[in-house]
């Protein structure tokens, strides 16, 4: 059988986008960096996971097994797409979130760094402005 998804656990993958530097978060590092998230709280870091679509034909039959085995919850029946849908997109905005906090700070640092810098350079300036727009742009605006 091939490996078809990749599952992590979206606190600690929130944890680590928090534990990264800024500009760091291509896909290996923040792989890299769960797993460090993971392994520091006693956890195995390369669980292996079983993916069922809920609109599988024998859903209920993997349903009853992890029922049996205590891992599933007490109404099954309510667990609905809907749900999944909001839990992912509470967990995306999460990741964002973290993301625009490192992009607010390294913007407040490139402001900072070229605040007095314009009389050597006017490249300088120009940054500077860039920087202190970026900064009172809206989220959502």
């Amino acid at each position: 059988m091939r490996m078809s998804h990749i599952v992590l656990k979206a606190s600690d993958l929130t944890k680590a986008l928090e534990n990264l530097p800024k500009g760091n978060h291509d896909f290996n590092n923040i792989l890299s960096e769960y797993s460090k998230v993971r392994k520091d709280q006693g956890k195995l870091s390369d669980h292996r996971y079983i993916v069922v679509n809920m609109d599988e034909p024998y859903v209920n039959d993997v349903i009853a097994v992890l029922e049996k085995n205590g891992h599933w919850g007490e109404n099954p029946s309510e667990f609905t797409h809907a749900e999944i849908q909001t839990a992912l997109q509470e967990s995306y905005e999460d990741m964002l979130k973290v993301e625009i906090e490192h992009q607010q700070k390294a913007l407040e640092e490139i402001k900072e760094i070229t605040k007095g810098l314009a009389e050597f350079n006017s490249t300088y300036e120009k940054i500077h402005k860039i920087a202190s727009k970026g900064l009172v742009v809206k989220v959502g605006a």
